[in-house]
């Protein structure tokens, strides 16, 4: 038997049934709005035929990444319910909203410019001008080729940002920490290393700078 997605409107939850036939648990996610609908079956799916494929089996308490968010399984009768980080990544909350808004959001982006889907963990570390916190405006980014615990991103106002005199200016924060504050900038962060965007008053651009390398 294949397993199958159901959607309970009432209780908006997104759940399967007839994951047992595999040997594993059933998922239920529990979801804030109709249009996560979609991203939860995908969700589902993508959790469960990663066991499938992969023979590893997910067990009440365990964690995984999402992409760019952390999800925990706890059992639920004879579900494994779906948690996740709380937008500080301080506590695990019910639900998947915001896994789901950022898979989703990233994967956008990368889908409209034909780019890799690369998305960094939201514990990975990214430096950026200090004023990006302080003040509105043009906001430009770039990833490199990141190591151990950098996403790779560096994030600017102007060239001058980056000149030497200016560099204590620069300060390093996680991720997740950043995108507390600048929720607009997560879309972008899916895309791989050896990309730029701009964003500006009348919309944002981003491409590839092949001039970037390893």
């Amino acid at each position: 038997m294949k397993y199958e997605i159901l959607v309970d409107n009432k209780s908006m939850e997104v759940k399967s049934i007839g994951a047992i036939s595999y040997g594993l648990y059933d998922i239920v996610v529990k979801i804030g709005s109709d249009e996560l609908i979609e991203p939860a079956k995908e969700f589902i799916t993508f959790t469960l035929n990663y066991q499938i494929d992969s023979g590893k089996k997910i067990n009440p308490g365990q964690s995984m990444t999402y992409g760019y968010w952390l999800v925990k399984f706890e059992k639920c009768n004879m579900h494994l319910e779906v948690w996740e980080y709380d937008l500080n990544a301080t506590k695990f909350i019910k639900g998947a909203d915001l896994a789901l808004r950022y898979w989703e959001e990233q994967l956008y982006i990368c889908e409209e410019l034909d780019a890799d889907f690369e998305p960094p963990t939201a514990d990975k570390t990214v430096m950026l001008s200090k004023n990006i916190l302080e003040e509105d405006g043009i906001i430009q980014g770039v990833r490199y080729f990141g190591e151990a615990q950098s996403s790779g991103w560096l994030l600017y106002r102007d060239e001058e940002d980056l000149d030497e005199e200016k560099e204590r200016n620069l300060i390093t924060l996680r991720l997740h920490e950043l995108t507390a504050k600048k929720s607009d900038l997560v879309c972008f962060f899916g895309l791989p290393s050896g990309y730029r965007f701009i964003i500006e008053d009348d919309g944002y651009d981003a491409w590839c700078d092949e001039n970037i390398v390893e």
